[in-house]
């Protein structure tokens, strides 16, 4: 968990597909994260290493959007990135070895859980109030966030 630019980051404590785990965001009141400088990847890197982050083409092939509707500000694809391979891979990443972005298929549930992927969601601290969110923390660190 972190904050920086005006929101908190999280990780989703399961692993999931994107679309899981964009879904889950949207349920705690944000997205999947959209990263707009390098200050903000190297920070969500350092806090996070891997992860599905919210930057999709699904809806058109090379028109990369993030999914909080942001405007598009910066990329850190890796050399090669995005390929697009075998025509299915809409949706964004960031893996640990290089730090840099790739595009990736919808994973089957099977396929999450082999290769350990966890959402990264961004919610706005203007989203939270005090009346509406509740944080428990659990064994080894893990919160829960419920909305009421």
């Amino acid at each position: 968990m972190g904050a920086i630019y005006g929101s908190s980051y999280y990780t989703s404590k399961d692993r999931v597909t994107w679309t899981q785990g964009e879904n889950y965001a949207k349920s705690l009141g944000g997205h999947l994260a959209s990263i707009n400088s390098k200050n903000e990847d190297d920070f969500l890197k350092k806090e996070f290493q891997k992860g599905w982050i919210g930057f999709t083409d699904v809806e058109k092939e090379g028109n990369w959007i993030w999914t909080d509707g942001s405007p598009v500000t910066y990329k850190n694809w890796d050399n090669g990135q995005p390929d697009n391979s075998r025509g299915i891979q809409h949706y964004g990443q960031v893996w640990t070895g290089s730090g840099k972005w790739d595009d990736a298929e919808e994973d089957t549930e099977q396929q999450a859980m082999a290769f350990n992927k966890r959402a990264i969601i961004e919610i706005p601290l203007s989203y939270f109030s005090i009346e509406d969110a509740s944080f428990r923390e659990g064994k080894g660190g893990d919160i829960t966030i419920t909305r009421t």
